[in-house]
């Protein structure tokens, strides 16, 4: 099963059951910017957490392989693993001060002949400087590059400042991004 059919079948049963997403990743990330190759699924699944074995139960419902154990000792850090055939998915409880917002800001976008919740633009490039990957400042390059115009920064602005102090680098490979993609479109 390939990654798109693993998605599509992930989304079709969380929507029967009500359960609240947001798609993440290269995968939410192919829709704001040039796409990359991605193996995996990142899920951000709105869950309470007395209600997480009832989650593990519809996963396995939609045919994903999952430790109960590992998954709700991994799940008080706010993530946990499974799998789909051969397909890794993350996913992603709402743990982070900006979770909430997250939610509130996915947008419905089509996939094949349906369609499934993203993250927003801005919220995918918090997830990516939150890990701070290699792969994850390239994302951002090519998110910026092309969603700069249509970016809310002040919103961008507000939660760089809740999250990183002022000498993290992440924060600033933000303000040299920001600066830099702002200048090139100026020119």
């Amino acid at each position: 099963m390939d990654v798109i059919a693993t998605l599509q079948r992930l989304t079709a049963i969380l929507e029967t059951e009500a359960i609240e997403y947001a798609i993440g990743g290269a995968i939410a990330l192919s829709y704001w910017a040039v796409p990359r190759a991605t193996l995996d699924i990142d899920i951000g699944i709105n869950v309470e957490p007395t209600t997480i074995p009832q989650l593990l139960v519809t996963l396995e419902q939609a045919g994903c392989i999952v430790n109960h154990d590992t998954a709700m000792i991994a799940a008080e850090r706010g993530d946990f693993g499974a799998r789909l055939k051969d397909v890794r998915i993350d996913i992603f409880l709402p743990t982070l001060p900006f979770a909430a917002d997250a939610f509130d800001r996915k947008i419905r976008v089509p996939l094949a002949d349906n369609s499934i919740w993203i993250l927003a633009a801005e919220d995918i490039a918090l997830y990516k400087l939150i890990y701070g990957r290699t792969k994850d400042y390239a994302d951002l390059e090519r998110l910026f590059s092309s969603q700069l115009d249509q970016l809310d920064l002040t919103y961008l602005d507000k939660w760089i400042n809740k999250l990183f102090a002022s000498d993290d680098s992440r924060k600033h490979f933000y303000l040299n991004l920001r600066a830099k993609i702002i200048k090139t479109h100026k020119v």
